[in-house]
């Protein structure tokens, strides 16, 4: 019986652990998951009173129908600030909603970009979850990223995937202005 039962104890361990792996792996880059909930101050606000105030709203008027869904610092194995986590959410996606998990580094370039809600077309518009189109904004500190435009804020849109390719942009480049305008100013 203590046989069945320790074998049963590790099936069940193997199947969560292989849901979290399958998770990851098609989420895109592994995000640092913050070591505690949001209680970090920039400026005078803290965090949490920003994503209270933001989530429940369009966020800005360049960027469609966005949303703030979540702001998180993240911490250092030495218990300092490390970056700042956004969760952006648009809904003008062709199939609706695509959210994504921005990270940035304190000097306001993209360490991460994970893609966690996309049900868009399968072999297009979820092509705007993979690491080839998320990955064009990894190491970048731009002001605002040009879909299929010039210079250095340029990202190449996933081909046939027009709307999903802008809604994706559009989210990530809330999710910018969301850094640098409210989280950086603690505004």
């Amino acid at each position: 019986m203590r046989k069945k039962l320790i074998c049963a104890a590790f099936a069940l361990l193997l199947l969560l652990t292989l849901g979290c792996s399958k998770e990851q792996s098609s989420a895109g880059p592994a995000i640092e998951a913050p070591a505690q909930s949001v209680p970090e101050t920039t400026g005078s606000r803290r965090l949490e009173d920003l994503k209270n105030e933001y989530e429940t709203q369009v966020y800005g008027t360049d960027f469609g129908t966005v949303y703030i869904n979540d702001v998180a610092a993240l911490y250092g194995t030495d218990g300092t600030v490390s970056g700042f986590q956004v969760t952006v959410t648009s809904w003008e996606g062709y199939n609706g909603n695509i959210t994504f998990v921005v990270d940035f580094a304190p000097d306001g370039r993209i360490t991460a970009v994970a893609n966690t809600v996309n049900n868009e077309v399968p072999g297009k518009g979820t092509l705007c979850g993979e690491a080839a189109f998320t990955g064009q904004f990894v190491g970048r500190n731009v002001s605002a990223f040009v879909l299929n435009g010039d210079g250095s804020e340029r990202v190449d849109g996933v081909t046939g995937a027009t709307i999903s390719s802008k809604a994706s942009v559009n989210a990530i480049n809330a999710a910018v202005d969301f850094f640098r305008n409210v989280i950086m100013k603690g505004t």
